[in-house]
């Protein structure tokens, strides 16, 4: 599969796929020092610096990872859920999915890769994610 990777770190999750067969078309990651990584290990791959600036994915993209950050999820995090600072960057996969889709393109894959506290209640209200 054709795989477009958001928040990819130093691609990590991007060579496991790639090892298993897939094909990492497109990498958006914001850390200069991950970028670095990212050039050195997958050359030719369309690097972006900022997923706020992503317009849309590329129209051949069969599988969206994403390991969006967990600094508001985690159990040793803050806390605020996916509306924090840091985790609410989740929206911008979600606004690019939508766009696939109203473009008559669905992404058929997703793998969202985060922590186990995301199922966890938070304040009294209902887990992020359901099991």
């Amino acid at each position: 599969m054709k795989v477009a990777s958001l928040f990819s770190g130093c691609g990590g999750l991007d060579l496991g796929l790639e090892q298993a067969g897939h094909e990492v078309i497109l990498q958006v990651e914001n850390d200069p020092g991950a970028q670095q990584v990212l050039k050195a290990r997958f050359p030719g791959v369309r690097l972006v610096s900022d997923v706020c600036e992503l317009d849309k994915l590329p129209r051949e993209t069969e599988l969206v990872a994403a390991g969006f950050p967990c600094v508001d999820v985690s159990r040793a995090g803050l806390r605020a859920g996916l509306e924090g600072q840091s985790s609410g960057v989740v929206r911008h996969l979600f606004r690019l999915l939508k766009r696939a889709i109203d473009d008559h393109h669905p992404v058929p894959w997703v793998l969202i890769e985060n922590v186990e506290a995301l199922l966890d209640r938070a304040h009294g209200q209902p887990p992020a994610v359901s099991r």
